[in-house]
C-alpha cells in the first residue's frame, strides 16, 4: 500500500513529515482526554470510513491525472480515520498499564486479551500513519539500465523522471529455467552503482525476483526486461526511510493477531480448521493450476504458508 500525495511533496518532505507526525500524535493524547470526543470517536471514524468508500467508488472523483490520493479530501477522512484509532491504542495503554490499584486487579485477569488489543491498534496506527505521512519522503521509480551506458533516471508510475543520486550500468543479465527449458525460474541482474557526488564511491551489486539489493537507504527490485533480446533490465528503485515504522506495525499486527488467537480460540479447534482449510485449497487449485507455468514469485515454497496464513485470517 503507497500513499502518494504529489501536490504536497515539496511541502512536506522531512523534517515536516516527521514534525506533522508529531503533532498527530500530540492532537490524539489531547483528544483522548475529551470525554466528548471520546464519546463519538467510533462514529466519527465510522463516518470518514464511508467517505473515503464512496471517493473511491463515485467515478469521476478521481483519475490518474488527478489521483485520489493527492486530494485534500482524501487527506481529511484519512486523518479522522487514524484520529480515533490512536485514541484507542492510547486507551489500550492505559489499560494495561493503569494509575490505580483497583483498576491494575481487573487487568492481570486479562493481560493476554488486553495485549493482544494493545498490539493490534498500535501496530496499526504504527502502519498506516507511517504511510501517510511518510509518502512525500517516499521515492519511487523504474530505471532502464543498459550495458556499457550510465543511466542516473528513473521513471515514476505518473512517467515523471526522478533524479537519483548515483548513476547504474548493467553488468549481466541472466535468466534461470525450469527443468523444461521454457518457463523462467529466476530472473537476475548485475550492476554497478556509482555516486554522483563521489565517483570514487562505487559498488557491485545483485539483485534477483524476491531477492532485492540494499544500498544507502535505496532498495532495488528486479521488475522486467527487454524480452526481444534482453538488451537492458528494468530495476525499480525504491527509498522509503519510513518502512522500519510500517514493518514494526506489520510485526507488531501480526503478534496481537497471534495473541487474539491464543486467547480466544482453543487449539483443538484452531489445528483441525487450518489441517481442512489446506486440504481444501490442495483439493480445488491443484488439478486446476498447471504449476510450470506460474511466475517465479509464486512459485516459492514460502507462497504455501502465505496462503494458509491468509485463510485462517
Amino acid at each position: 500500500m503507497t500513499l502518494v500525495l504529489s501536490p504536497l511533496t515539496s511541502v512536506f518532505e522531512s523534517p515536516l513529515s516527521w514534525l506533522s507526525a508529531v503533532a498527530f500524535l500530540i492532537l490524539a493524547l489531547i483528544l483522548y482526554n475529551n470525554v466528548t470526543y471520546r464519546r463519538y470517536s467510533n462514529l466519527v471514524s465510522l463516518i470518514s470510513m464511508l467517505l473515503l468508500t464512496l471517493l473511491i467508488a463515485i467515478e469521476g472523483t478521481w483519475s490518474l491525472s488527478t489521483p485520489l490520493h493527492s486530494s485534500i479530501p482524501f487527506i481529511i477522512f484519512t486523518l479522522l480515520f487514524l484520529l480515533p484509532l490512536a485514541t484507542t491504542a492510547i486507551s489500550d495503554f492505559t489499560s494495561i498499564f493503569p494509575k490505580s490499584s483497583r483498576t491494575a486487579s481487573l487487568t492481570r485477569t486479562t493481560s493476554l486479551t488486553s495485549l493482544s488489543r494493545l498490539l493490534c491498534h498500535t501496530g496499526a496506527i504504527l502502519a498506516l500513519s507511517a504511510m501517510f505521512f511518510g509518502a512525500p519522503d517516499l521515492q519511487k521509480g523504474q530505471a532502464i539500465i543498459y550495458r556499457n551506458t550510465l543511466t542516473r533516471i528513473a521513471y515514476t508510475e505518473a512517467a515523471k523522471p526522478m533524479a537519483l543520486p548515483f548513476t547504474l550500468t548493467m553488468n549481466d543479465f541472466r535468466i534461470d529455467y525450469y527443468e523444461d527449458q521454457h518457463s523462467p525460474k529466476q530472473y537476475t541482474t548485475t550492476f554497478t552503482l556509482t555516486s554522483i557526488t563521489h565517483p570514487d564511491r562505487h559498488a557491485t551489486l545483485t539483485t534477483s525476483v524476491n531477492h532485492p539489493a540494499h544500498y544507502d537507504g535505496y532498495s532495488f527490485y528486479q521488475d522486467s526486461y527487454d524480452r526481444n533480446g534482453e538488451r537492458y533490465s528494468v530495476i525499480k528503485v525504491v527509498r522509503d526511510p519510513w518502512y522500519p515504522i510500517v514493518l514494526a506495525g506489520f510485526i507488531m499486527l501480526a503478534l496481537g493477531s497471534i495473541l487474539s488467537i491464543i486467547t480466544k480460540w482453543r487449539p483443538s479447534r484452531l489445528i483441525p480448521i487450518v489441517a481442512i482449510l489446506t486440504v481444501i485449497f490442495i483439493i480445488v487449485t491443484i488439478r486446476k493450476i498447471n504449476l510450470g507455468h506460474l511466475v517465479p514469485a509464486l512459485r516459492s515454497y514460502w507462497f504455501i504458508p502465505h496462503l494458509i496464513i491468509y485463510m485462517v485470517a
